[in-house]
């Protein structure tokens, strides 16, 4: 058993390497026809393939594609390009988690489609449309486009594409925790799917089916159908098909805690995913191995796995999932009693949580929280999280109540709309057919949800026996299963009496019909004939007028191509005197800068005079630097230097203001240390800078005009004996 599935590894490689190549080989040969390809129609539909390419991987990139294809589509009148680039368009966004914007791009494309006819593209975008509400738990609306898509496949005959909308409708049904319906709509798309030898479609029934009775808990059931269904996905060779097969069949062994068995099958499925580079189904797998491993108690072999994990739904944006990885890891180093780490990991979660409004997710997060902070002993925290725990519990039990009882209005709204298009189609066949089909019609489909309601019950029934561990009990649920299900044997038998009677009284009806038929398509042959005639005749007339026309347009046309030409002679000479205008401006503007910067360049040769020159400063300090960067061409900073009995004065200065108004400000500045120090022989900073502040106050007229221009100032004193005095205006 265990080499027959590493053969089938080595060989699904092969296929997958293969298939990749293949896939670049595709896009080098698009890109190699879309630049040799002149026609313009076809550029876009080659660009809008190549466009395809890159929406799993490279979703930004198509729909940059998609928006050239539809600008150029739309620029041709080219109605195909337009609905084919919002189809694309649509997938790209909706890839990227831009589901509204992917909804509209998807409901314009079916728009176009309508005028154009194309049946086959509408009800591809219905059921994305449905498939994207269905994923996003917006039910109702969900529903009502796979109703659509359904009555859309009937009117064509798809059988294959009412079995998937009937997959789809029992997943709606599954997740609303009505199993009954689900396992209802999942046995109809089963019995279609085989009737018309879709293997595919089988096996996807058959997983769907297995699914629910893993949620029942019956594991037995389950493991049977997900067996099956690897079975044929095996015989088709599809890699993603049976690495989801070998997912479910893992799950069932997880639930069971046949640990080894869960990993050897969890493991193939992780080998495939890899290969066929899908993120999201590769990131749960390698969620459940870590779950696994932290099972049993294996915590550096868990952190491994769900760190890996948490990357691929970074990288894919799966928001959710991202939080479900962090608290993951976050538990992890809480079993590891790394309590900051656990923090650290649960608070990104929480973030997430909050972000994209995951109520679910922050439950379980906070709750973690709570327990966390219990083991720190930190009971304030612990306190507050659990709170906020129940509070969020309580919420979701509200939130649940709610859509059980939406569920139930949706339900009973889709329901009373069925019933009503089947009185309509009632009221329309009234004429064609007898009363008494009607009648017998009418008790087929009662005898119909008969058998399905019983059937139901004992299937039920029959499971409950199997799962009740009292013998006593078990026997008398499966003969109560056994008494049902022969009810349901004698409603089919019943069933298919009724069915033979209706075939009879078809038939005798049948050769009526077929009379009545021909004589009306005579009738419609005579009519279209003579409608035929008429319209030639008028097209004669309609013909001729409209070659008079066109010869009037034609010379109204051209008077006014005349009038344009004498237009745009006149615009352009205007044009040329605006152009001369702007060119003086500019002269003008550029004589006007040369003499700012002149005057500008003068006064930074100024600036630099008053500033220490190097060979000053050396004598005084000897070891010294000087680091002075002005932000303009001349500066509001400033550096002074002197020494005056034995004393060495080092000022470093910053004015208000930049550039001109700051180096008016520095000139002020130096000329007033020169009067304090050099003439008054003051050298204690903090006495310079009181008379300093004085001295600008009384020269700028502070006092008598509102002059606020100052300067942050710092002075240090350095003595014989190496000390060091040091007085600062705003500087440390």
């Amino acid at each position: 058993d265990v080499m027959k599935k590493l053969l089938l590894f080595f060989i699904f490689t092969f296929f997958l390497q293969t298939a990749q190549a293949q896939n670049k080989r595709v896009l080098d040969s698009l890109q190699v026809v879309y630049k040799n390809t002149k026609h313009d129609t076809s550029k876009i539909l080659v660009l809008l393939e190549i466009a395809q390419i890159y929406k799993v991987n490279k979703s930004d990139s198509c729909i940059a594609l998609a928006e050239k294809a539809l600008a150029q589509s739309r620029y041709l009148s080219f109605k195909k390009g337009i609905a084919e680039s919002y189809y694309v368009l649509g997938m790209g966004n909706q890839y990227n988690n831009y589901y509204e914007l992917a909804v509209q791009n998807y409901q314009e494309s079916i728009r176009y489609r309508e005028e154009l006819g194309d049946n086959k593209g509408i009800g591809i975008l219905l059921r994305s449309i449905a498939a994207l509400y269905r994923n996003r738990s917006m039910y109702a609306l969900s529903m009502e486009y796979y109703q659509k898509f359904i009555k859309h496949a009937e009117q064509n005959h798809d059988q294959k594409s009412i079995a998937e909308a009937l997959n789809a409708i029992g997943l709606v049904y599954v997740n609303q925790a009505n199993y009954l319906l689900g396992l209802e709509c999942y046995q109809k798309a089963l019995k279609i799917s085989e009737e018309i030898d879709d293997k595919k479609g089988v096996s996807r029934c058959l997983t769907n089916l297995g699914n629910v009775y893993l949620d029942q808990g019956n594991y037995d059931l389950a493991l049977k159908y997900y067996e099956k269904s690897l079975e044929i996905n095996e015989a088709l060779k599809i890699p993603q098909n049976i690495a989801t097969s070998y997912n479910n069949i893992a799950e069932i062994y997880q639930y069971r805690k046949n640990y080894t068995k869960a990993l050897e099958y969890y493991e193939l499925s992780l080998a495939i995913n890899k290969k066929t580079r899908n993120k999201l189904t590769t990131s749960m797998n390698l969620y459940n191995i870590g779950n696994i491993h932290h099972a049993q108690g294996k915590v550096t072999q868990a952190l491994g796995y769900y760190e890996e994990s948490l990357k691929l739904r970074q990288e894919a944006q799966d928001r959710k999932r991202t939080g479900e990885s962090l608290l993951a890891i976050a538990n992890v180093y809480k079993s590891m009693k790394e309590y900051d780490k656990s923090l650290a990991y649960a608070r990104q979660a929480l973030a997430i949580a909050d972000e994209f409004q995951i109520p679910e997710l922050k439950g379980n997060i906070t709750q973690k929280l709570y327990e966390i902070y219990k083991l720190l002993k930190n009971n304030t925290q612990a306190l507050e999280y659990y709170e906020l725990s129940r509070q969020i519990q309580d919420s979701l039990f509200s939130i649940e109540k709610s859509k059980a009882i939406s569920t139930l209005t949706s339900t009973m709204e889709l329901e009373r709309k069925q019933k009503a298009y089947i009185l309509l189609e009632k009221d329309n066949e009234i004429n064609k057919v007898s009363a008494d089909r009607n009648r017998l019609e009418a008790d087929r489909v009662a005898r119909e949800l008969e058998i399905k309601e019983k059937q139901g019950e004992a299937d039920r029934l029959f499971a409950l026996a199997k799962q009740e561990k009292d013998k006593r009990k078990s026997d008398s649920l499966y003969n109560i299963a056994k008494t049902k299900q022969l009810e349901v044997d004698n409603l089919v038998m019943k069933d298919e009496k009724a069915t033979l009677q209706m075939k009879k009284q078809e038939e005798a009806t049948g050769f009526q019909r077929v009379i009545i038929y021909l004589i009306l398509a005579g009738l419609a042959a005579v009519l279209i004939l003579a409608f035929f005639i008429y319209r030639s005749r008028q097209a004669q007339k309609n013909l001729n007028v409209q070659l008079s026309e066109k010869a009037t347009e034609l010379t109204t046309a051209y008077h006014e191509l005349q009038c344009t030409n004498e237009e745009l002679h006149q615009s352009q000479e205007e044009i040329i005197a605006q152009r001369d205008h702007i060119e003086e401006q500019n002269k003008d503007l550029a004589y006007q800068n040369t003499q700012t910067k002149h005057s500008i360049t003068t006064a930074l040769a100024i600036q630099k005079a008053l500033l220490p020159f190097e060979n000053r400063v050396r004598g005084i300090l000897k070891d010294y630097f000087v680091l002075y960067q002005p932000r303009d061409i001349v500066s509001g900073d400033f550096y002074w230097i002197e020494k005056l009995d034995n004393q060495v004065i080092v000022i470093a200065g910053d004015c208000t203001g930049h550039g001109v108004p700051g180096a008016f400000m520095s000139l002020i500045a130096i000329n007033l240390l020169e009067k304090i120090v050099l003439q008054d022989k003051i050298t204690s900073p903090s006495q310079i800078l009181r008379n300093l502040h004085d001295l600008v106050r009384s020269s700028l007229k502070q006092d008598e005009i509102d002059n606020q221009s100052g300067m942050d100032l710092g002075i240090v004193t350095i003595t014989n004996g190496n000390t060091l005095h040091f007085s600062g205006a705003k500087r440390p």
